[in-house]
């Protein structure tokens, strides 16, 4: 094993790990094609910076950060249905 490599950070793994399960998750119940699981993945890790952590004392990423709270009125279901504007 290599010292100091991002492979051996468990932490990492066990982040990479609730993403991916949450995007296979996301990708599950919307019943979308395998090809938007880049959107998906960013998806996840947007929730993910928007949550509650413990190890940070009940603060979120996002506003550790930041300093500031975000905004989650802008938080979507996954696969909702929207429509494209042209905007002029």
């Amino acid at each position: 094993m290599v010292p100091y490599h991002p492979a051996s950070n468990g932490i990492a793994k066990r982040t990479i790990r609730v993403l991916t399960s949450s995007v296979h998750a996301m990708l599950t119940d919307s019943r979308l094609p395998k090809s938007l699981w880049v959107e998906a993945f960013n998806t996840a890790t947007y929730i993910q910076n928007r949550m509650l952590t413990s190890v940070l004392d009940g603060h979120m990423p996002y506003d550790m950060v930041y300093g500031i709270k975000p905004n989650l009125a802008n938080l979507h279901v996954f696969s909702a249905p929207c429509a494209i504007v042209k905007l002029v």
